[in-house]
């Protein structure tokens, strides 16, 4: 009778998991403990028990995943493209310069460090875990710290247009708005017909059709963008921004 509290708190919890769902061994050593965190009541019904016990369930998620690690593999290609040294990117985010150095050795940071790199550097987070580098052939490591030219700076000032771009669509949930300004001008540089692109890119002609209109209602998926890039052998600012 000691445990009939946690096991209605379970069946009502796993009665509210959709179809198919596993339930983690470990949920099993949270049942035990569901009786010290929502203490019994008289009066109690079932379904607020369940509820109880899976915001219980829910703050253990959240701090879990406050402690996981997300990948950086984009940092250092963000950083130099926003024309900053790791020294005013960790000034920026509070940071010291060593630690910096050393995400962009390891390749990952916490999710609060995540985030902030993110809104600092003006990115979306598909960008920033990206582990696509496209590394710019004008801002070179070795030109880091020595000073930058008006040309770098027109490239740097292009690369943060095309990411507030991104970044706004990302955060309007909107992963379609952003228009292709400059493909069919790419495209026919590339000497390909829409539909010898559509076949390349693995989609219909129609979409490159669409894409290409200049009163387009439509944008591209990110996807499709770095598809595009690849395929047209162009950075993705020339595909956004145009002539």
């Amino acid at each position: 009778m000691k445990d009939t509290y946690p096991r209605q708190a379970f069946d009502v919890y796993a009665k509210s998991l959709p179809k198919g769902v596993l339930i983690p061994f470990r949920t099993v050593i949270y049942i035990r403990r569901a009786k010290e965190v929502f203490p019994s009541e008289e009066g109690d019904e079932q379904v607020s028990t369940g509820k109880r016990y899976r915001s219980f369930l829910e703050q253990r998620v959240e701090a879990k995943r406050q402690r996981e690690q997300y990948f950086v593999g984009g940092l250092k290609p963000c950083r130099v493209a926003s024309g900053l040294s790791q020294k005013e990117l960790a000034d920026l985010i509070d940071k010291n310069q060593t630690l910096i150095a050393d995400l962009e050795n390891r390749d990952s940071a916490d999710h609060p460090t995540f985030l902030r790199l993110c809104e600092v550097l003006k990115v979306a987070p598909e960008d920033l875990d990206s582990q696509n580098r496209i590394e710019n052939p004008v801002l070179q490591e070795g030109q880091e710290g020595r000073g930058v030219s008006a040309s770098e700076k027109d490239v740097a000032e292009r690369r943060r247009q095309v990411n507030r771009l991104k970044d706004q669509a990302w955060r309007l949930s909107d992963v379609r708005s952003i228009w292709l300004g400059g493909l069919k001008a790419r495209r026919l540089e590339a000497g390909l017909t829409q539909r010898e692109l559509a076949r390349m890119v693995g989609t219909n002609q129609t979409t490159i059709f669409e894409l290409e209109k200049k009163d387009a209602r439509r944008g591209a998926y990110m996807k499709t963008i770095r598809k595009l890039s690849e395929v047209l052998d162009v950075p993705p600012a020339d595909l956004i921004c145009g002539d």
